[in-house]
């Protein structure tokens, strides 16, 4: 597929717009829990950081990416008859790096859901206050 690359970067960046949305609502709406969610937006961009195929973009064919072309995990067609420091580089650039930027957008989300959780709460007890004593 070749639009593939571009998919993830582009739906980071769709997230990224809702994190922003939701740290002016924290901010508006005085809820306090907006830390969360800058650090979560924080982590985000360096998921965008990795996403970036950043080897077209700036010409370089030997600038790693999360997502590749199949040609070139067929270019090391066994990996028993690799070289060390080709070993570390083939997984380091196929394994590590992918997972990686699953560990990245796990710890942006998690902290996204520490903000929602905490203006969640904050909302209900706006809402148990209002509640006129007696009513129930």
């Amino acid at each position: 597929l070749k639009g593939a690359g571009c998919v993830a970067p582009i739906l980071v960046v769709l997230l990224g717009v809702c994190y922003w949305m939701s740290i002016h609502v924290c901010l508006i709406g005085r809820l306090g829990s907006a830390k969360d969610c800058i650090v979560g937006l924080a982590w985000l961009v360096f998921l965008l950081m990795l996403l970036m195929p950043w080897g077209r973009i700036l010409g370089v064919p030997g600038i790693p990416a999360v997502f590749f072309p199949l040609d070139t995990l067929f270019t090391y067609s066994s990996v028993d008859q690799m070289c060390r420091e080709d070993w570390l580089y083939y997984h380091a650039r196929f394994v590590l790096y992918p997972l990686l930027a699953f560990i990245t957008a796990g710890v942006a989300d998690v902290r996204f859901g520490r903000c929602y959780r905490d203006a969640m709460r904050r909302i209900h007890q706006r809402i148990e206050l209002q509640v006129a004593p007696g009513t129930n």
